[in-house]
């Protein structure tokens, strides 16, 4: 059998060779504790491989010993086989067959961040905080990750069983998903009235893009904007940069996030000023819990910078930057945690989320609202809102969405109160 303290050695020199002769007294002494550490773990290696009475893969138990490691760090540390690196890059790149959930590992168990809007998932119910205890009858604790996320993928038209246990609820809960394309449109987008409302599920690389060039076309087919709802309910993340670029569309100056490395001074990403801007109107933005990372940084800063009014119950809490770092061994990585975000007032998200300033705990429409509307009432504020505005998705919203429509009066009352300001007229 191979020595695998031999390699570890041999390792550890080549180590103090590359450092500076300066820095070599102080770091020989954590490098020779980190080569007893590691010696440590090829010996239980070694006994288990000689000892243990079932037959066993090395291969297997040292992928084990590494995702062990890496999830005692934290939720999003991981370990990527060659096959679960190319189902990684695959989400990134390409369509799959899913049921559209963005999850985590939390204290060994799956936990949904988000079900991903207009999928599956979200259509038969599942919701952010969800946890996945079973899929086809297997218990995920058992699965892991890599296996939870292949089985819940399969051919297109396909159905899949996932058992899912819910805050709040004492039974399990069954569902039966039929896989479909992973075809994800990252923005959305229509008029309210005179309210545009810019929906980003994704923060892809071209939705900067493509969210000015909406609000380019919403500003040329109307005559005013009275403001804008910025929905970022459900939205998982996405690229950094991507969100950065929409922050920087809507503020004028200043820090958009700050990002903390562990040997680094904070890394300050800031809006330019030369940038093209949106106009300046009114914004609400509505988040809930699944609003996570990307979509939790845009929500801070805009909140931050008093641009925006958040609406809404509290994000997820996930402001932790990785990074993808290949290894030597078979093509496989490791995803490890190497920053956390901070607000542009330097609050922390992570593990805490965006407050909402104005809490809205559902986006159904309260029971006592229903009751208020008659169905007379209801066909007026239908009839109204078609005079402004054709768009039958906007109408439907206001009517079922509670989030929404809190959004839509806030910004309408503003409008109403700055109208009145500007011809002195008075408020009350």
């Amino acid at each position: 059998m191979i020595k695998f303290q031999n390699i570890i050695k041999s390792l550890a020199w080549i180590v103090l060779v590359a450092l500076p002769q300066s820095a070599l007294s102080s770091q020989k002494q954590d490098a020779n504790a980190n080569a007893d550490y590691m010696n440590q773990i090829a010996e239980v290696f070694e006994q288990i491989l000689e000892n243990y009475v079932d037959p066993l893969n090395p291969q297997t138990l040292t992928a084990s010993a590494i995702e062990g490691m890496l999830s005692s760090l934290d939720p999003h540390s991981t370990y990527l086989t060659e096959n679960a690196l190319q189902d990684c890059l695959t989400q990134i790149g390409e369509q799959f067959c899913g049921i559209g959930i963005d999850c985590i590992v939390e204290d060994g168990q799956i936990k949904v961040v988000t079900p991903i809007a207009d999928l599956p998932a979200e259509k038969v119910g599942i919701q952010a905080g969800d946890t996945i205890v079973a899929v086809q009858g297997m218990k995920t604790r058992d699965m892991g990750i890599e296996k939870t996320l292949q089985a819940l993928r399969g051919k297109c038209g396909t159905i899949v069983e996932v058992t899912i246990q819910r805050e709040g609820h004492s039974r399990l809960i069954d569902y039966h998903i039929t896989r479909t394309t992973m075809k994800i449109a990252p923005l959305k987008y229509h008029t309210y009235g005179d309210i545009a409302y810019l929906k980003i599920s994704s923060f892809t690389l071209n939705v900067a893009t493509e969210l000015k060039k909406a609000m380019h076309k919403i500003l040329r087919d109307k005559k005013r904007l009275d403001g804008i709802i910025l929905d970022l309910r459900n939205n998982p993340g996405g690229l950094l940069d991507s969100a950065i670029e929409i922050g920087e569309y809507f503020l004028d100056s200043g820090t958009i996030v700050k990002i903390r490395y562990k040997n680094k001074e904070s890394d300050l990403r800031r809006a330019r000023q030369s940038a093209v801007k949106a106009p300046k109107v009114p914004i609400a933005l509505l988040i809930n819990k699944g609003t996570a990372s990307a979509a939790e940084i845009l929500s801070g800063a805009l909140q931050d910078h008093k641009r925006a009014i958040v609406i809404g119950t509290r994000s997820f809490g996930k402001a932790t930057l990785q990074a993808l770092i290949p290894l030597n061994h078979k093509n496989s990585s490791i995803k490890l945690t190497v920053g956390k975000y901070y607000t542009p007032k330097g609050h922390s998200i992570d593990g805490k989320g965006v407050k909402p300033d104005l809490l809205v705990e559902s986006s159904l429409i309260p029971n006592n609202i229903k009751d208020y509307e008659s169905k007379s009432v209801k066909n007026k504020m239908i009839t109204s809102l078609q005079k402004h505005d054709s768009n039958t998705q906007a109408q439907m919203l206001y009517n079922t969405d509670y989030q929404y429509r809190r959004a839509v009066d806030l910004l309408t009352g503003i409008s109403i109160a700055n109208y009145k300001y500007s011809k002195g007229l008075s408020t009350e």
